[in-house]
């Protein structure tokens, strides 16, 4: 039957009513609706795949139904934080549904809410108009729940059993997996607690993703290699070979033994060629294995926000020190480090290089800070100077014996600590911050001894070795003793000390001993005695630090001295490079005081 044209137009409209709207892969949505804001990008706009073509088929693995498990192991600045964000838009928006966001921390989760998904929510109207106001306090959606037609996001800490409670959640998004702790408290590993809260749905999705860091111990590098282990591949512009860029295929261009420019030979045919010219190439993702869970994995040479000549310039100056070099593999190469475990620092080797000091600090232009271990029966105190790029010497190293609950003992360590410590130009310093260890068995009496020097300036100290960890995690507020409180990231620092170590180059970082009685073979030998060992801790292979029997109070000891430089820099406003300034100042003061007569050492 013909109708009427009127009637046919009405038929048209209301089809186009009813009909639902046609499935969109998340790059697609993402392309349509999403937009950056300024506060977190760039580049703020629309958005546009096209912009790093790597992350369409990331992103659009998930629509295949085939497909449960998406692994994302890469470097750093390659959009990573942006791929979860359209993934979320999209489920928000296009296939509502419960959803879960896991971060390391709570903490993180809420900066993660408040920084980048609530921004994204304001300037995406698609999103803002099923989730509403993120600044609103309408009861059904907080910090750490955004509500929905058709579902919710909760974003959760993996140190939280709580935030992990079983809830049926039918997409579950993980980032910066390996920074996970071992076990959401008791309950067990966080990646296997939350992947259990979506196995109610046949539909489900699980996406992890994370830069790697030990091999062996690293969670996105173990979930990488059970997948298909897809590599992002650029075609050679002669030979059309598919291959990854990496370090062993850069040719480097010099002037004078200057960096210049960075080009890129093939491994098939071995034509070279600018990167100007592979940028422009085909590239596609190349799997290594047949797999049922899809894994990518690329690295910064990749990115459209890096040139190559920036990377292997910072690759220069990273291959300097073992810490640097660490961080580079893993944020930069997006690859796992190969630890040594068991590696051991030669103690003679550091005994040897002792320095003959021209005063109690033999330089210029630096802070000190010290560090108290205490014992059930003495207190050890190591001075340290540190100036720029953190570069260190050890200043001196004591021990005072007697009964810690008595206030004798403590009238003799506050009497170490108001010391000064002259330079070559006759300047006296006095020593800035001091961390004590405050784990043992006299935890009042190391709150006591804080609030008598200062609490700002002798800070209590407990150690975590949850990986990962920074290195001072200074609070912002008293407890209710009174005391700043500080954990320590002893894995953090201690490995960063380790590399530091075995750095045999003046310089940044570098660590200085001077010719002292107190710096006999016996404290080179307790310096060194740690080391990094393979167990299993809570069903999972692990790297732990491990002294056996045997002493390592100096290690410990230098562990709280970075620490007290890092809080000093991240949060008392100290900059090592201009100290200069601050020396002045400290001159002037030191030139109105009576001259301290340096003390002898009481270890020996």
């Amino acid at each position: 039957m013909n109708l009427p044209p009127a009637s046919s137009t009405l038929k048209q409209r209301m089809t186009g009513w009813i009909a639902p709207p046609p499935r969109l892969l998340v790059s697609e949505w993402a392309d349509t609706y999403r937009r950056l804001p300024a506060e977190s990008s760039a580049e703020p706009g629309r958005w546009q795949t096209d912009r790093a073509p790597y992350q369409r088929e990331m992103m659009d693995a998930l629509c295949d139904p085939s497909v449960n498990e998406v692994i994302i192991k890469t470097s750093s600045q390659i959009g990573k934080t942006e791929i979860l964000l359209c993934i979320i838009g999209y489920y928000i928006h296009h296939d509502p549904c419960p959803i879960l966001l896991v971060q390391p921390t709570l903490d993180m989760a809420q900066a993660f809410s408040k920084d980048r998904l609530a921004p994204t929510i304001r300037d995406t109207p698609a999103l803002q108009e099923v989730v509403g106001d993120t600044r609103s306090r309408k009861a059904e959606s907080t910090i750490l729940q955004k509500t929905f037609p058709g579902g919710h996001i909760t974003m959760s800490g993996a140190n939280s059993p709580a935030s992990l409670a079983s809830r049926p959640i039918r997409v579950v998004l993980q980032d910066e997996v390996d920074r996970f702790p071992a076990s959401a408290g008791k309950e067990g590993d966080p990646c296997r607690l939350a992947d259990k809260r979506c196995t109610t749905f046949w539909n489900h999705k699980k996406i992890k993703v994370s830069t790697p860091t030990i091999a062996g111990e690293s969670r996105i590098d173990l979930a990488y290699q059970d997948s298909t282990q897809e590599i992002y591949s650029l075609q050679c512009p002669d030979c059309e070979e598919f291959q990854q860029i990496k370090r062993d295929v850069l040719v480097h261009r010099k002037i004078e033994n200057k960096l210049v420019g960075v080009d890129a030979s093939c491994r098939q045919c071995g034509c070279v060629h600018p990167e100007s010219v592979w940028r422009t190439q085909p590239a596609k993702w190349v799997a290594q294995q047949e797999h049922t869970k899809r894994g990518f994995h690329l690295n910064e040479y990749v990115s459209p926000w890096r040139k190559w000549l920036e990377i292997e310039l910072d690759f220069l100056e990273a291959k300097k020190s073992k810490e640097t070099l660490k961080t580079f593999v893993n944020t930069v190469l997006g690859e796992c480090w190969e630890d040594d475990a068991g590696e051991q620092i030669d103690a003679d080797m550091l005994y040897n290089r002792r320095e003959h000091y021209v005063a109690d600090v033999p330089v210029e232009d630096v802070v000190l800070t010290a560090s108290v271990d205490v014992q059930d029966d003495r207190v050890e105190l190591q001075v340290e100077a540190w100036r720029e790029d953190e570069e260190n010497y050890k200043i001196s190293y004591d021990r005072f014996y007697g009964d810690l609950s008595k206030p004798g003992i403590w009238d003799v360590l506050e009497k170490a600590i108001n010391q000064q410590y002259s330079t070559p130009s006759g300047i006296l310093l006095d020593l800035r911050l001091i961390m004590i260890d405050s784990g043992g068995h006299y935890t009042d009496e190391v709150y006591a001894f804080s609030k008598r020097i200062g609490t700002r300036r002798c800070i209590p100290i407990k150690g975590s070795s949850q990986s990962g960890k920074p290195v001072a995690s200074f609070p912002r507020k008293r407890t209710e003793k009174g005391v700043y409180l500080t954990m320590i990231g002893t894995d953090t620092a201690k490995e960063i000390i380790t590399a530091r170590l075995s750095n045999n180059e003046p310089g940044p970082g570098y660590v200085h001993f001077p010719v002292s009685e107190q710096f006999d073979p016996t404290y080179f030998v307790h310096l060194t005695n740690e080391r990094k060992v393979k167990k299993y801790v809570k069903g999972r292979l692990t790297t732990v630090w491990d002294a056996g029997k045997r002493r390592q109070e100096p290690f410990d000891l230098s562990v709280y001295n970075l620490a007290a430089v890092r809080v000093l820099q991240q949060h008392m406003g100290l900059k090592l490079d201009e100290l200069s300034t601050s020396t002045e100042v400290i001159a002037a003061a030191s030139a109105t005081a009576a001259p301290t007569q340096r003390r002898k050492s009481t270890y020996w």
